[in-house]
């Protein structure tokens, strides 16, 4: 039988950017060579970084719940699909743990809830540290509440990348003790300021699905009531049907679609994303990167700091939204000086320093 000192298990593909693959192949790069880290994972990405103590393995969905996954999908049932998958994932993962060597593992790290996997390692691996990583802000809503709650006993902590992820976990009853904070990072290689600008127009940019629920219709509100002159709204990412009906009248609006904004994200000024609830937007990372002054809200889950690399508004504040996207329209020096800040920030925020952060978990917990 094989052994695994690490196994990581994510229901995305193992090194696929911006997925949570991508993560845990970060983390993979810095396995010391006298232990062994497998990811479990729906697929793997061929570029993948993999090595002779680091291997993805595919757990592809039997026939009954592919099966299960394309009926919830013809009767329209987006959760049923995707509980579906979930819970297909969860016991064929626990069902290849079983192949693992007794005993071996030290730490299980999980990007998704996984009762039955849990259960499995607590019982065959008794030993073993339990993280799950929250992602995301709010009860998944392919799971019940109750779902969530049945795996808190099983889970040793819970990973939070933000504090508005934090008080989410602190309102659902997770102990304080239970929580570590490990920010997300950023590759600030691939992100990084233009070298230059064109003065005019000045371009606010938002990235992310361009839907009701990133705050996108407030913002389309807001732009049109202040009218302001030599400025662009450009929104990259797929535009949602309900935004493309509210955007027919209002001008200075240009939409992408889904596309690579590694080179045309630093072509813009300030960034603003005003989004209702998130767990640590990636797309505020890059942003801040690029040296972008940024506009957000706190349910974005974001480090930017009130006042230095941007301004944080309240979701629903319509008036200092607007208010804060004037600011930096109308201040030139703000913006550079911001702009300056929030590539500082970003620099604290790599994937190397969220490689070490989580690392020194493990080895404070289990290693």
């Amino acid at each position: 039988m094989i052994r695994a000192d690490i196994v990581h298990t994510m229901n995305s593909v193992y090194g696929r950017r911006n997925l949570y693959g991508a993560r845990s192949a970060y983390i993979a790069r810095a396995t010391p060579k006298n232990m062994k880290l497998l990811a479990y994972c729906k697929d793997v990405e061929p570029q993948a970084y993999q090595s002779p103590n680091v291997a993805a393995i595919r757990v592809p969905l039997s026939f009954w719940y592919r099966a299960r996954r394309s009926l919830m999908a013809r009767a329209g049932s987006a959760q049923g699909k995707r509980r579906a998958s979930w819970r297909g994932f969860d016991l064929l993962t626990a069902r290849k743990l079983l192949r693992l060597k007794s005993g071996t593992i030290k730490v299980f790290h999980s990007w998704e809830s996984m009762p039955a996997t849990y259960a499995t390692v607590r019982k065959r691996h008794p030993g073993a540290v339990i993280l799950r990583d929250v992602t995301v802000a709010r009860r998944f809503e392919y799971r019940s509440g109750e779902d969530f709650m049945n795996e808190v006993p099983l889970v040793d902590r819970f990973l939070s990348p933000s504090g508005y992820v934090t008080e989410s976990l602190l309102g659902w009853g997770i102990p304080d003790k239970k929580i570590i904070y490990i920010p997300f990072g950023v590759d600030t290689t691939m992100f990084r300021p233009a070298p230059s600008r064109a003065p005019k127009p000045i371009r606010f940019a938002f990235t992310g699905k361009v839907s009701a629920r990133k705050g996108i219709l407030k913002l389309i509100r807001v732009w049109k009531r202040l009218g302001i002159p030599e400025a662009e709204l450009h929104l990259y990412g797929t535009v949602e049907t309900e935004v493309q009906e509210q955007l027919a009248d209002v001008s200075g609006v240009y939409t992408y679609g889904f596309m690579d904004i590694t080179d045309e994200l630093p072509k813009n000024h300030v960034f603003v994303f005003p989004s209702l609830f998130e767990g640590s937007s990636k797309s505020v990372f890059e942003a801040l990167a690029c040296g972008l002054p940024v506009i957000t809200t706190p349910n974005s889950g974001s480090v930017v700091r009130h006042g230095i690399d941007g301004f944080i508004v309240e979701p629903e504040d319509e008036k200092a939204l607007g208010e804060a996207i004037q600011s930096l329209y109308a201040n030139h020096r703000l913006r550079e000086e911001m702009g300056v800040n929030a590539r500082h920030l970003a620099e604290e925020f790599t994937w190397d320093v969220y490689r070490e952060r989580v690392w020194s978990t493990y080895r404070s917990l289990a290693l």
